[in-house]
């Protein structure tokens, strides 16, 4: 069903490209405070690739970074949709269901910068 639903949509050929491509060549944060002075919604697209590669081989460090991230940023008067779009992308990527994680990458960039262009 998911399929049928979003099969027709175009792609955004340049978030396929940074999924696909995505190159961290930084050192990567070892901890919440350093994730949070490193992560910058203002330069969003700098910071996805650190998320890609702690996604990789620290998952569930940088899942409980973002949704701290997230929650150090509330106000009061949020869309819920910054809490489901991020969780929806990362159950994505964490399922054994899609195996070509470009798609789960291209989800999570896109709920990243929902948040982001809220927050700035």
């Amino acid at each position: 069903m998911l399929l049928d639903w979003v099969g027709g949509k175009s792609i955004d050929k340049g978030r396929e490209q940074r999924a696909i491509s995505y190159n961290h060549s930084g050192g990567l944060p070892d901890n919440y405070e350093d994730f949070a002075q490193q992560f910058s919604l203002e330069n969003l697209l700098e910071s996805i690739p650190c998320v890609f590669q702690l996604l990789e081989i620290r998952q569930k460090d940088i899942i409980d970074w973002l949704f701290r991230f997230y929650a150090s940023r509330y106000n009061g008067d949020w869309d819920p949709h910054y809490i489901t779009s991020l969780y929806s992308a990362l159950r994505l990527f964490m399922g054994d269901r899609v195996k070509d994680k470009v798609a789960c990458r291209m989800a999570l960039e896109q709920a990243l910068q929902y948040f982001a262009n809220s927050m700035i």
